[in-house]
């Protein structure tokens, strides 16, 4: 509970990519997290569903990279957000932005 964060030495991201076969668009997205929260898809998919209402839920893919090295606190998940303080909303806000921002530019 003592260690707080006081830089950054790699940064996290982010990261989509778009395929499109005829009519079909797939997204696949991919997180530099420990996991995806189910929070953190329904709100991406909703949001990017905002712009995009031809993709479905079924076309957006999110993943994580399962890194050790990410934050925690933005899950809904007691055992994710075990390693810190718990949930906290900036962490939250800042990972679904991060995942709508990276899946709208696909």
């Amino acid at each position: 509970m003592d260690n707080r964060v006081v830089g950054v030495e790699t940064p996290i991201y982010a990261r989509a990519a778009a395929f499109r076969n005829g009519e079909t668009t797939v997204v696949y997205v991919c997180l530099d997290l420990m996991a995806v929260s189910l929070r953190i898809r329904r709100q991406v998919v909703a949001a990017v569903q905002e712009r995009h209402p031809e993709l479905h839920e079924s076309s957006i893919i999110i993943t994580a990279t399962h890194t050790h090295s990410g934050p925690s606190g933005y899950s809904e998940y007691f055992f994710i957000n075990l390693n810190g303080p718990g949930y906290s909303p900036v962490v939250f806000q800042a990972a679904l932005d991060g995942c709508v921002e990276a899946t709208l530019h696909a």
